[in-house]
């Protein structure tokens, strides 16, 4: 399968009218820098989560007890492994799993468009555009 470009895109043929396509993607790309930002700024309740269970795992208590926040659902070796997080101050641990996620998302995007066949200069777009588009409110305790 190969990526070819939309026909509404390909109608961009004069220049005005791709200066206003480049100025659109640059748009797009900066409203998900910006939001990725702000996600570096603050706590996901994920990360509260993971590293609460990997506290309780070097407590040699259960993740799974009621702790009276959100309840740990995920697979016991999630656990094991998040006792790395529990061990970083909670600002580097939450911005660390943070930049994990976003190469994650990244790595994806890469590999999708990679196998689609689709141009280079076509992923910032796709990149700051999903970036922009994330649902990162459900990780803000206020947004609940």
């Amino acid at each position: 399968m190969t990526f070819t470009t939309p026909q509404w895109l390909a109608a961009f043929s004069w220049r005005a009218d791709r200066k206003v396509a480049g100025i659109v993607a640059a748009a797009v790309v900066g409203a998900g820098l910006l939001r990725t930002g702000l996600a570096l700024t603050e706590r996901p309740l994920d990360f509260l989560v993971y590293r609460q269970a990997g506290q309780d795992v070097l407590d040699g208590l259960s993740p799974y007890r009621d702790t009276g926040g959100l309840p740990f659902t995920y697979p016991p070796v999630a656990a094991y492994l998040a006792r790395v997080l529990a061990l970083l101050p909670e600002g580097l641990g939450a911005a660390a799993l943070t930049v994990a996620n976003l190469a994650a998302y990244a790595l994806v995007v890469v590999l999708v468009a990679r196998r689609l066949g689709m141009p280079r200069a076509h992923l910032f777009v796709w990149l700051g555009g999903g970036l922009a588009l994330a649902p990162q409110a459900r990780h803000r305790p206020w947004a609940r």
